[in-house]
């Protein structure tokens, strides 16, 4: 009796380890086979199909016009020009968005700057998506973040737009979020006020820049401490800098916070950030030096203070100008997700402070009619791009919190048909309107066919550039 019972527990011990082996052996062979088409083809036709739709709607104002609808753009192709030309003055404020000017001097070599600019806003979005895509689906998914096999292996993997082999369940839950993240991302508004994902410009240039950085300081918050990282982080930061000096400025606050409430992350990276603050006030100092060290000083808070006025108009932004109602409404429930527990708000924080911080900035600055860091036309375009992070964590929220509860019903059946519609009706009220814009900052239309192929005789001149 006694050997029975020692054979029947070999027996399902046996059973027990086979289990367990074939289902690590499966977890390690995903990669090849039916498994490749279930996990790692799953998110790419949802995430083709969202970049046809933002890549369609951010291209449909050049759909009837081919040339720059602003005139900063047209600025910004006369200084690229400028640059491959010889014409290029280092002297003018300008210049301190050398870097974006560089970019379209390069490109100016193989294509037509002005038809090519018709593009470039579509791209951009297009790129700026795919990299909110990894960030949130990474983040959000809490890929490597407590498995051994991920940290070996490290975050940045060549297949990031694909859940990793060791990484399938919570990896499954970070592409809802990276996928609704685009969708949100994609129900962005623009007019010539504000600028936007309409317009290539330095600001939306360094859209996928600013979603990168989030995504390396979550990852360098989360992992193991590695001196190298802060470093690339710097890097990222000072690339920002040099091709829009306005994106890294808004972030120093948001990250000066977010050190101070995460001290051990301050502790670690402490002698990194002070060469870095160290080496950038030097840059600075030497770009904008007047002579004497007050009058440069001057000159550089002057750069850091912004009347309500800058630019053309003086005008109040609502958010739900840029920003559907809906939207709004999930961002809402995204925070307070975050908010509810303490850990969440340890781990995502940076997400919090990106939207918090600046929400503050706009109120101050509807009764000051000041803002500092940041001109308010631009403040308010950041703080909706850092909505659209918690909007996506609200609906994926708000889907699988009434999954749940129709399973628990014993309705189960209808979790699928009841998220659907949910998701349905947010895109229903995200996209409705969308092109519509107050006449005030509508588009304008600066050139036609003829006037373009006269600018081309003048240029074929001698002595034009």
């Amino acid at each position: 009796m006694g050997s029975r019972g020692h054979a029947g527990h070999e027996d399902n011990s046996s059973r027990s380890r086979h289990i367990q082996n074939h289902a690590s052996a499966d977890d390690s062979d995903i990669a090849p086979g039916d498994a490749v088409v279930q996990l790692h083809l799953f998110p790419l036709f949802p995430i083709l199909l969202l970049c046809v739709l933002v890549f369609t709607l951010v291209y449909s104002p050049h759909l009837h016009y081919p040339y720059p609808l602003h005139i900063d753009e047209w600025h910004h192709i006369t200084e690229a020009y400028f640059l491959r030309d010889g014409g290029y003055s280092f002297s003018s404020p300008s210049a301190l968005e050398f870097g974006f000017h560089a970019w379209l001097w390069l490109l100016s070599f193989v294509f037509d700057l002005v038809k090519l600019y018709a593009f470039l806003p579509a791209l951009a979005a297009v790129l700026s998506s795919l990299v909110l895509y990894v960030m949130m689906s990474r983040v959000m998914g809490r890929a490597g973040a407590t498995s051994k096999a991920s940290r070996q292996a490290g975050m940045l993997r060549p297949d990031l737009l694909r859940p990793g082999p060791s990484q399938t369940g919570k990896s499954r839950t970070g592409v809802w979020y990276g996928l609704a993240a685009m969708l949100c991302f994609a129900a962005l508004r623009s007019n010539v006020y504000v600028m936007g994902l309409w317009f290539y410009s330095p600001m939306t240039a360094v859209i996928p820049l600013l979603f990168l950085l989030i995504y390396l300081l979550a990852w360098h918050a989360r992992e193991p401490a590695d001196g190298r990282r802060i470093w690339l982080v710097l890097f990222l930061y000072s690339i920002i800098a040099v091709v829009h000096p306005l994106s890294a400025s808004f972030l120093l606050p948001i990250l000066v916070l977010w050190y101070a409430l995460r001290r051990d992350l301050f502790v670690r990276d402490g002698n990194a950030l002070t060469v870095g603050a160290v080496v950038g006030i030097c840059i600075a100092m030497a770009m904008l030096w007047q002579g004497t060290t007050s009058l440069t000083l001057r000159r550089l808070f002057g750069m850091l203070v912004f009347p309500n006025s800058w630019g053309v108009l003086n005008r109040h932004i609502p958010l739900m100008e840029l920003y559907p109602l809906v939207l709004l409404a999930l961002a809402v429930v995204g925070a307070v997700v975050l908010l509810w527990s303490r850990q969440r708000t340890r781990e995502h924080l940076l997400l919090l402070l990106w939207p918090g911080v600046l929400l503050a900035q706009k109120v101050a600055a509807d009764h000051l009619q000041w803002s500092v860091f940041v001109p308010y036309q631009r403040l308010v375009y950041y703080l909706i791009l850092g909505l659209v992070p918690l909007s996506a964590m609200g609906l994926v929220f708000l889907s699988r919190t009434l999954h749940r509860s129709l399973r628990r019903a014993g309705r189960g059946q209808w979790g699928l048909p009841a998220a659907t519609l949910l998701l349905i009706l947010v895109c229903f009220f995200s996209f409705r309107g969308y092109g519509q814009i107050d006449s005030q900052v509508g588009l304008y239309h600066l050139i036609d066919d003829a006037g373009y192929h006269a600018l081309l005789y003048l240029r074929g001149l001698p002595g034009s550039s």
